[in-house]
């Protein structure tokens, strides 16, 4: 008679792997070795929990794929390990390809994520000053031809024919294609001139700590609490947290207190706090952005609802409607993202 093996209905293959050893009796064990040591089955099963956290907050779900680009180091481990735990698919690749091989296998694998080991990616760096950046990206817009208007639109009209008109602080500007990238007030800027899409914002709490900035040499998740702290010109800021709350209510000053105090707790020696803020990500019910041209006025690309990631996907999202723009094929298959997709 041929042997049967009994799998419970709830089975995660972490807990047979990772979590069974990591008890008081075995806990002490090394489970892996990696070039900076020896690391415990406790020490290990903490960091799958971590990879776990990180990605659960990065959106991505039960029977996703995410894409390990990474080196032999313990976070090899941790992140194949805490994707399973959250049940989602690890796709490990090898870390020698090129750049169109990666772009393959993103779309071939329809990874929602992508994990790469600091090492393999020289060139990442943080902004330290999001302000003057965006000042210098207006300037050099001015110097090469643009032409910058500030102030409030208070109408658009959705002119399939010729273009689309913006009226702004009274006056009326017409363009034969305009960009819609007002983020979480994109709906509320075009009012009724397009088609009505379901944007709501993840509201996400701001501290800054102006005299702490030097504790800190780089950006820090803090995972189990649900935000980050990162070292800017201004100071340390530690912003994070999720609340869908729309536009107009008010703030909740008890998510500035939890940050504050966890902190604290974090790191004894930060200073005081100056300023606190509330700020709105444009958030869409599938966690993808809108990139594409608007289903009732193709004169109108839509360019908005990155979440937490406007700034890291600004640079590749302004490529692919600068393609769209020209009648370029884009770089990216921009399927995923089409305006229709929620009709």
């Amino acid at each position: 008679m041929a042997a049967t093996i009994d799998i419970p209905q709830m089975y995660n293959a972490t807990n047979h792997f990772i979590d069974r050893h990591a008890g008081k009796t075995s806990g002490a064990r090394v489970a892996y070795t990696d070039h900076t040591g020896d690391w415990t089955y406790q020490k290990l099963a903490a960091m799958v929990n971590q990879a776990g956290h990180v990605l659960s907050n990065l959106g991505l779900k039960a029977e996703q794929r995410m894409l390990m680009c990474m080196t032999d180091s313990v976070w090899f481990p941790a992140v194949f390990w805490g994707a399973i735990k959250i049940g989602a698919v690890p796709v490990p690749v090898n870390t020698m390809l090129t750049d169109a091989d990666y772009a393959y296998m993103l779309n071939d694998s329809c990874a929602r994520v992508l994990v790469v080991s600091e090492s393999l990616y020289p060139n990442g760096f943080t902004i330290l000053d999001p302000k003057q950046m965006t000042s210098r990206m207006v300037d050099h817009l001015c110097q090469t031809g643009g032409h910058f208007i500030k102030g409030e639109v208070s109408d658009m009209e959705a002119q399939s024919a010729d273009g689309v008109a913006f009226k702004v602080n009274g006056s009326r500007h017409h363009y034969e294609q305009a960009v819609l990238a007002g983020g979480a007030w994109s709906m509320q800027i075009a009012k009724g001139g397009c088609e009505e899409l379901p944007l709501d914002t993840e509201r996400g709490y701001h501290v800054l700590f102006p005299e702490s900035g030097e504790l800190l040499n780089r950006p820090v998740g803090f995972a189990d609490a649900g935000f980050y702290m990162t070292p800017m010109c201004q100071g340390l800021r530690a912003a994070g947290t999720v609340e869908l709350g729309g536009l107009n209510a008010a703030p909740n000053p008890e998510r500035l207190s939890y940050i504050e105090r966890r902190v604290r707790g974090a790191l004894p020696d930060v200073g005081p706090v100056s300023d606190t803020w509330l700020g709105f990500r444009p958030t869409l019910p599938d966690s993808l952005p809108v990139i594409g041209r608007s289903k009732q006025n193709p004169n109108l690309i839509f360019a908005f609802g990155h979440h937490h990631l406007g700034l890291t996907l600004g640079g590749i999202t302004g490529k692919l409607v600068g393609e769209i723009a020209v009648g370029a094929t884009p770089s990216l298959d921009v399927t995923p993202f089409r305006p229709d997709r929620f009709s």
